[in-house]
């Protein structure tokens, strides 16, 4: 089973992986841009991560409460991660992957049994 934690009312895995294609479908190309793949090199590997992981529970997750596409677009009062910190506490997972700096330094904060894994790029 696969469990993802995102904003908004989500009805499913499924509706939620279909409401991330359409958002990168529709969302406007930097300026730089020429074409956006379907997925993101990182969810493709998050993707193979959880088929590998079939028949073990799996939380994905972002620290920061708050969804935007980059970190420059969180606003100061939108850096909690007390969900993330809550979850950690309920879960105590056995393991956590902690993608890029950000995750790194947050959970390395943690008061946790969990074996880390600190991967700087999942592409």
């Amino acid at each position: 089973m696969r469990a993802f934690f995102v904003s908004g009312p989500v009805a499913s895995i499924a509706a939620w992986f279909e409401a991330y294609k359409k958002d990168r479908k529709t969302r406007p190309l930097k300026p730089s841009k020429k074409f956006r793949a379907a997925n993101s090199p990182t969810r493709r590997m998050l993707e193979c991560i959880g088929e590998d992981a079939a028949g073990m529970r799996i939380l994905e997750t972002n620290i920061s409460d708050v969804a935007t596409p980059t970190k420059a677009d969180l606003s100061l009062q939108n850096q909690s991660s007390a969900t993330f910190r809550f979850l950690v506490e309920a879960i105590r997972p056995r393991m956590i992957v902690a993608h890029g700096d950000d995750a790194q330094a947050a959970v390395g904060k943690l008061k946790t049994t969990a074996s880390i894994l600190n991967v700087d790029h999942l592409s």
